[in-house]
Order: structure tokens, then C-alpha cells, then sequence
């Protein structure tokens, strides 16, 4: 054990001498057997360093399997559709190659949508995932039917046999890839009052829109979104909690349009109901939901969306605890706040902390405006959110464009605001047509931004920025090429200093290094890895000399967890202990400033 541990120090760590440029260390095919049905949603990295993706792949029949290097991992279901079936797909991959680990799959069923946060790391080293599901299109209806890495089928024998009727499910996934638990949150059916035409005539068909889920510390479970139904959830013992929808006066049943409140609900460990929040309204909003969440000690911060007449106002919770914002014109607005978790005996509660949203600015001489809000991201004192856009964005305090687009097509954009009220701090608008931002974390004082052009010259890239003025400073190219190359996901391993990206396309791409990829069947994923620090990447790779003890960094933190009772040190990259403990078995916090520590040959970075 020393020997190794002196061998970490001899090579140091000077990571934060110079601006670290990304280089690219793997990337893999991830490839189905149809046309436009393969996607990649998320990524997430796990508490023992490798990644999870989740995402679908179309499928026409049973015969349409999806293989990964060579070897089969998934079974696609029928349908009578024209178009595909959607099957969820859920992998793992090793960090130090990209080779497979594990999958998880539907064989029936459909996986309406999945969103980029619609899965989050787990304390013990698994994932949560939020996906929206109903049945194959197929006569009769097969219900959805989930096939985990032990080949184990859990299905659904009292589901709604509809194509049509989607449902919230939330599933607990071990590290090694097995479902250990499923939670279906049934939305309610009954036909839309105010629809005139149509299938909501006769029912519901888009009650909820799930868009994000999180894990915090103690391993309570949120999820969050818009619904226009009733959510019924269960608790301990069968409880039953029901969530009651509003803003549906005027819906018509349109299932292309928004309508509705947003929710966060809190759940445990096991997925049982514990608490919740909505909004209350003038009359004048249309919609308003969560799309993206991050959560950091206690607080849950949040972005989605505000639609709604000028002057209408969404209010969160009730009482000396209510915040509230009015919308300053009639466009679409982002909606950004926060949230306190309370745990008073077995009382919990989400106390709202700030309510604030940016508008679609009413910009001179242009009528068009949109927002399409992709993520959010909280680093240090300061939140960020980011996606496209097209005309101009204001705070809500007047309607002086921020920031403004080039042209008629959408652009990429990032807005920093403070964590503690959501004001503005800087903006970028990346003069790039037709692209968007997907990703951003800090290291070694400057902010990576991922992001992508849908053009084969352009193609994926991480941005260098300036942490304070965000203004673009260095750009890598991730992938060029690939027909029409789109960024669907990424996500950054602070301790590996690994970058993480998926990107869609129907061509072969064009690396960072100039190698290219194999050509995918017709659409496939592009996953790749960049790292920021090759020694600090090889380190991370190296696991404790025991299965007992397994370590991972946060902001502000060191985790350790053991599954049995054992002596743990902490020293700095010089030698000197910072801290020397027996732990007990379980997951134990050591509260760390930021640094480079060195925990028995894992060598991690504390933000």
C-alpha cells in the first residue's frame, strides 16, 4: 500500500498550472438496426467512475436486435406503426475504454421520451432513472416488458393496454445493472373537459411530461416536470397521494401544445411519496414546468419553463414562505429558482428560496423569439443555463436584450446568474446557426462548455471560456462529419477530468485526432471520451487494493463507501494526513476544501 501511494505522489499534480486543453482518449459506435430511431439522451457518471448513458432504439419487429461490438444486447419490439417503435436502452461503459459493462432494455413496450436528465447517479454506485412509457403499437397492445443485465423480465400485467396512454416510471438500477425496484406513477385517464375532436375526447393521452430526476445525499429520489392529469403516487403501506392539475381550463386537448403546472416531488430511497410542491396562478398562464434540476447539500435548484400573458404571475408555496414572479411580457420566459429541503421528525418539506425567469425579449425589428432550454448547471456560487435560442433574452426586470442572436436560426447560449437569487452575472451568444449548448462544469479556473453546429464542418466541440465574462477562448472540435452531427448528451468526471459526449449523425465522423469512426447503419451515437489531465485520468483508474472500500469527490466533499468496517487516511499530494479514521460500513462524508487528496491509491479532486 505505501509503495503504491508513494508512487501516486512522486508524479504530483501541477493540474492547475495552465489552461488544460481537451484530448481525446476513446470513443464507440453505439448503433442500432433502424433508421432515425437511435438516440442518446444522458449521461451520467457513477460513484465508481464509469458512465451510464441512457437513451432508445427503434425497432419494427422482434427480429430487430441491437448489438454492441459485435455482441447482441437488445431485443427491439413489434409494432404496426410506420414509424419505429421507440425501446428504452441503458448502458454502461468502462471510463478507461468505452467497452461495455452492461445493458438494460425493453422488449415491448414504448419508450415515449426520455429526456437528458432523465437519469442521475445513485449513492451505492447504480443509477434512477424517469422515463415515459406506454404500450407497443401492435394488435393486441403488449405492454411494456424491461429486460435487466441479469436477463431478468419485470413487466407491467396491469397496464393500460393502449399505444396512446403514457406513464411516469421510475426505476432503481444496481451498479452491476440489475432493476431493483419500479415505480409506475399512474396518470389519471379521464377525457380532456374542453376537447372537441381528437383522442383526449375519450382520454387523457399526454397527462405528464417528465423531464428530471436527482438523487441527494441521503438518497431520497426527486422528480419533476408538467402535468395536465392527476399524478397518483403510493407511500408506505399503500398510502395513496394524489396531485391535482391546473391550468387546464382552456386546454383543448391538443397534445402539441403545453398546459398545466409543474411539480417536484420528493421521494425516499425506495420510491414512496414524501412530499411535494406546486404552483398556484393568475389567470394568464398557460404552462410552467421543470425541465432540469441540480441539487447541492439541501438546495434543489431548477430551470424549465414560463408561458403565459404579460403580467400573469406563478406563485410557489404558500404563506411568509411564498415567492413569486410576474411575467413582463407575453413570450416565453425561462423559470429559474430554488428550493430548500426540510426534515422536521417525519414532516418534509420544500420551502421555496427564490423565484425569478428570463423573457424572449421583445427585440426591434424581429417578431420571432424562442427559447429551447437544454440544461442547467450549478458550479461554484453561480448557476448556469444554456440551450438555443433565437432573438434576444432580458432579465424580468426590463426588456433590454442580454443577449441577441445573428440571424433566424437558433443559436447556441449560456446565461450565468447568482445561485443565491438567479440574477444575471454574463451571457454568451454563439454566433453559431442551428446549434446549442448541452453541458458545462469548471476546472482549473475557466469554464468547458459542450456544444454543436448541425454542420459536418463543425460538427461537437468543447468551449474554453472565461469564468467570469464567459467569452469563448479556445474551442477542441469533438466530432466533425457524421452527415448532420448533433450533441445529444455530455457529462464531466471532475476526479478523471474525463469528458464524456454523445453525438447523433448518419455518416462517418471525424475525430479530434483526425482518425475517423466506423459509419453507422443509418443514425447512430457517437460516445466518446476527452480527458483534461492524462496523469489525474490514469490515477482515478486505479481501485483500492480491497472491494471493500470505494471513494468518490463532490463539491466540498470526499464519500467513502465500505461495505464492511476499515481504517481509510487522507493525505494531500505532498504526503501529509489530513485525516485518519476507521469508518464503519456504509457510506461516511469527510467535508473537504477544495484540493487534490489522496485516499488509500485513489487519488480524487475535491471541487
Amino acid at each position: 500500500m505505501k509503495k503504491t501511494l508513494l508512487s501516486i505522489i512522486t508524479f504530483g499534480c501541477a493540474v492547475f498550472a495552465n489552461a488544460a486543453i481537451p484530448e481525446h482518449s476513446w470513443n464507440v459506435l453505439v448503433d442500432g438496426p433502424q433508421g432515425a430511431g437511435d438516440n442518446m439522451y444522458g449521461i451520467t457518471v457513477t460513484n465508481d467512475g464509469n458512465i451510464v448513458t441512457v437513451g432508445n432504439f427503434g425497432s419494427r419487429s422482434t427480429a430487430d436486435t441491437f448489438t454492441f461490438k459485435g455482441q447482441e444486447i437488445a431485443t427491439g419490439a413489434k409494432t404496426d406503426s410506420a414509424s419505429d417503435n421507440y425501446n428504452l436502452l441503458v448502458t454502461k461503459h468502462s471510463s478507461t475504454d468505452g467497452s461495455l459493462l452492461w445493458a438494460l432494455s425493453t422488449k415491448n413496450g414504448d419508450v415515449a421520451s426520455s429526456g437528458q436528465n432523465s437519469v442521475a447517479a445513485t449513492a451505492d454506485g447504480g443509477v434512477v432513472l424517469l422515463v415515459d412509457m406506454r404500450s407497443s403499437n401492435v394488435t393486441p397492445y403488449e405492454s411494456p416488458v424491461i429486460v435487466d443485465a441479469a436477463k431478468t423480465e419485470i413487466d407491467f400485467p396491469d397496464w393500460n393496454t393502449s399505444c396512446w396512454i403514457k406513464n411516469q416510471v421510475v426505476i432503481k438500477v444496481s451498479k452491476d445493472g440489475y432493476v431493483q425496484w419500479v415505480r409506475r406513477i399512474v396518470a389519471d385517464q379521464l377525457p380532456v373537459p374542453n376537447a372537441s375532436s381528437g383522442s383526449s375526447v375519450t382520454n387523457t393521452t399526454n397527462g405528464a411530461f417528465p423531464y428530471a430526476i436527482a438523487e441527494d445525499k441521503d438518497g431520497n429520489i426527486y422528480i419533476a416536470g408538467n402535468h395536465r392529469a392527476s399524478l397518483i403516487f403510493t407511500g408506505e403501506q399503500n398510502s395513496t397521494y394524489v396531485l391535482t392539475p391546473r391550468n387546464i381550463s382552456t386546454y383543448n386537448g391538443d397534445v402539441q401544445t403545453y398546459a398545466g403546472g409543474l411539480y417536484l416531488v420528493k421521494l425516499d430511497e425506495n420510491g414512496n411519496y414524501l412530499t411535494h410542491l406546486q404552483g398556484s396562478v393568475t389567470d394568464g398562464i398557460t404552462a410552467d414546468y421543470i425541465n432540469s434540476m441540480e441539487i447541492d447539500d439541501d438546495m434543489i435548484y431548477f430551470a424549465g419553463y414560463f408561458q403565459g400573458k404579460e403580467g400573469s404571475t406563478l406563485t410557489l408555496g404558500k404563506g411568509a414562505n411564498a415567492k413569486e414572479v410576474t411575467k413582463l411580457n407575453g413570450n416565453n420566459a425561462v423559470l429559474l429558482g430554488a428550493v430548500k429541503t426540510t426534515v422536521s421528525g417525519s414532516t418534509h418539506s420544500l420551502v421555496p428560496q427564490f423565484l425569478t425567469c428570463y423573457n424572449e425579449a421583445n427585440r426591434t425589428g424581429s417578431t420571432s423569439h424562442r427559447i429551447q432550454l437544454l440544461s442547467l448547471k450549478k458550479t461554484g456560487s453561480s448557476l448556469y443555463f444554456m440551450g438555443s435560442f433565437q432573438g434576444a433574452v432580458s432579465t424580468n426586470e426590463n426588456d433590454t436584450p442580454l443577449i441577441s442572436s445573428a440571424g433566424t436560426q437558433l443559436e447556441g447560449f449560456i446565461i450565468k446568474t447568482d445561485a443565491s437569487d438567479g440574477s444575471y452575472q454574463a451571457g454568451l451568444a454563439n454566433k453559431i446557426s442551428i446549434g446549442g449548448y448541452r453541458n458545462l462544469f469548471s476546472y482549473d479556473n475557466a469554464i468547458y462548455a459542450q456544444g454543436y453546429r448541425l454542420n459536418a464542418a463543425t460538427g461537437a466541440f468543447i468551449d474554453r471560456l472565461d469564468a467570469e465574462t464567459l467569452e469563448i477562448q479556445e474551442t477542441t472540435t469533438v466530432a466533425s462529419g457524421g452527415g448532420a452531427p448533433t450533441l445529444m448528451a455530455g457529462a464531466f468526471n471532475s476526479a478523471a477530468t474525463r469528458i464524456y459526449s454523445a453525438v447523433r449523425g448518419n455518416n462517418t465522423f471525424t475525430l479530434t485526432d483526425q482518425t475517423t469512426s466506423e459509419k453507422p447503419v443509418s443514425w447512430g451515437i457517437l460516445l466518446s471520451c476527452h480527458v483534461l489531465d492524462r496523469n489525474l485520468a490514469k490515477v482515478n483508474d486505479i481501485k483500492t487494493e480491497s472491494d471493500i472500500l470505494t471513494v468518490a469527490a463532490g463539491e466540498g466533499y470526499i464519500e467513502l463507501n465500505a461495505t464492511a468496517p476499515v481504517d481509510v487516511t487522507i493525505a494531500d499530494t505532498k504526503g501529509a494526513v489530513i485525516d485518519s479514521r476507521k469508518i464503519a460500513e456504509g457510506s461516511t462524508t469527510v467535508n473537504l476544501p477544495a484540493g487534490i487528496y489522496i485516499v488509500d491509491n485513489n487519488k480524487v479532486a475535491v471541487r
